[in-house]
């Protein structure tokens, strides 16, 4: 373990550092251990050193006494909207610092249009207050015109890669597709996605049967399959070809898909799917994605924001029926090795913290959703080696919490500083507080 070498390397001379968190347990994410109460050395950006507390004095640098809490890798929000899914756009400035005030260290935003995206990047580097990372990807393609900025019109009649290629000029770093886009579209942007070395993420289109995906090289799915409840039909035994084959028609004909997600989203259509719900079936598909490495972010909170929103008592009560199926497959997903990441998306009301515990309330063990938002994103960006884990040589990215997680996954919410890049954040009452210990 990362302590037990780092005993033995102990000395009496203080490792040289910027500052020092004190008196802090150190969680081990991968191993799900925790250490004995120790100090962190902080230098620059970096973790510096990791000691038994107490083994060096340093009053010559500044100290932050860590009170016994719990250290934890920052959090990572793996699908988030920074400047919201709104028309009115929401403040960069503002979303920043709420995710700081949350206690997350990086964002993967999933949909942005070109000129937002080129502004969004000139004031990342302009706040004087400490922010989140953010992992820009680009604006979400779709078939037809949703009157969203967040959209970008791609027609089945275009020449795919010479957009793709735009875009990627422009600043797009993914290909993510929809729920209303035709098969052959679909795999025209799989195609000229590949070719361009750009990762194709997103939804699973409508029609496109979860299993082609990972032959069509998607590399994650968001929302278990998208709006549509692709992976729920898809372990499903009531057929819905026909019908959301009709559905797909018609969206892109009337160019209307508000008629396509008021069908998708009724008791009619959802309480078959649950009630034909196949274990075996599902655990086939959960092993494919496993040995293909398709990752996924289940979201739940977004299905709990549609039962919320839904006009109807029997519509919610179907879409209620359909939560607990989404809970038992991501759980069967867990148990089958299915790579997982924690995302909020848009959900109002929602933030991780409740991602975290709905992925808890489905099955999974407080280590692996935690794992879900740390590890599992580091390991997701590429970024293995430098991020995901608090250790010697890591981005001193650490989040302080009063409880253990591992016991009780809401303490998570407990947490009353931030490390961000070896920067020391204090938290309060969603304010961002003055950098200290510099």
């Amino acid at each position: 373990m990362t302590w037990a070498v780092l005993v033995l390397a102990g000395c009496n001379r203080a490792p040289e550092a910027d500052w020092v968190l004190r008196n802090v347990f150190v969680i081990d994410v991968e191993s799900g251990l925790v250490s004995d109460v120790s100090d962190l050395w902080i230098q620059g950006h970096l973790i510096h050193d990791i000691t038994p507390a107490g083994v060096h004095q340093a009053p010559d640098i500044p100290q932050v006494d860590g009170d016994g809490g719990y250290a934890l890798p920052g959090l990572w929000d793996m699908h988030a909207h920074v400047v919201g899914v709104d028309h009115q756009r929401r403040p960069i400035g503002e979303s920043l610092r709420g995710y700081v005030a949350a206690g997350l260290v990086g964002v993967r935003d999933l949909g942005m249009s070109i000129d937002t995206l080129r502004v969004t990047l000139d004031s990342l580097a302009t706040f004087a207050v400490p922010t989140p990372e953010v992992v820009l990807t680009g604006p979400i393609l779709a078939q037809l015109d949703y009157g969203h900025p967040l959209f970008e019109v791609i027609e089945d009649s275009v020449d795919v890669l010479a957009v793709l290629r735009d875009l990627r000029a422009r600043g797009a770093r993914a290909v993510k597709v929809h729920d209303w886009i035709g098969p052959s579209l679909y795999r025209a942007l799989a195609a000229n996605s590949r070719s361009l070395g750009l990762p194709l993420i997103g939804h699973i289109p409508v029609t496109v049967p979860p299993g082609d995906v990972a032959a069509s090289g998607q590399r994650v799915i968001e929302h278990l399959g998208g709006l549509t409840h692709d992976i729920a039909r898809a372990c499903s035994t009531h057929p819905t070809d026909d019908v959301t084959r009709e559905l797909l028609d018609q969206v892109l004909r009337t160019g209307d898909v508000d008629i396509g997600y008021g069908v998708v989203m009724s008791a009619a259509f959802v309480t078959p799917i649950v009630s034909a719900f196949d274990p075996v079936r599902c655990r086939r598909l959960a092993r494919s994605f496993a040995r293909d490495s398709v990752w996924q972010v289940p979201n739940l909170v977004l299905y709990r924001h549609r039962i919320d929103i839904a006009e109807r008592e029997e519509d919610k009560e179907a879409l209620r029926d359909l939560y607990d199926l989404l809970e038992s497959i991501v759980r069967i997903m867990n148990e089958e090795g299915v790579p997982l990441l924690a995302g909020v998306d848009e959900a109002r009301g929602y933030d991780l913290h409740d991602e975290l515990e709905a992925l808890v309330g489905a099955g999974l063990a407080p280590i692996d959703a935690i794992r879900s938002a740390t590890v599992n994103a580091a390991e997701f960006l590429g970024r293995a080696d430098s991020a995901g884990t608090i250790a010697v040589g890591k981005v001193a990215d650490v989040t302080v919490l009063a409880g253990n997680p591992l016991l009780d996954i809401s303490q998570t919410r407990t947490r009353y500083a931030l490390i961000l890049r070896g920067s020391y954040v204090g938290l309060g009452d969603a304010q961002v507080a003055t950098r200290v210990g510099r």
